[in-house]
């Protein structure tokens, strides 16, 4: 169980039937916390919309990732990491 129950998302395109109409939908699942994530969406774009945000979110969790507003650039910001882990 804890094998399927892995953080990550996944988008298919999938055909769904609904009484007499058929159309396509993109379908996003995964897990978060142990809990599955179903969702589905008209477009891939809202799909990959939805999948970064919720991959943010999951990133959040685990504390890896923490978003803040600053003027560094990227690079400014990549070797300030690295310094600070070189002195922690």
């Amino acid at each position: 169980m804890e094998a399927t129950m892995k953080a990550g998302f996944t988008i298919k395109d999938v055909p769904v039937k609904n009484g007499a109409f058929k159309y396509r939908a993109f379908r996003l699942s995964g897990w978060i916390d142990g809990q599955r994530i179903r969702r589905q969406f008209q477009s891939r774009d809202e799909a990959e919309g939805a999948k970064n945000e919720l991959e943010v979110q999951a990133a959040n969790r685990e504390g890896l990732i923490r978003a803040v507003n600053t003027r560094p650039s990227s690079a400014q910001i990549a070797d300030a990491e690295t310094a600070f882990a070189r002195l922690a």
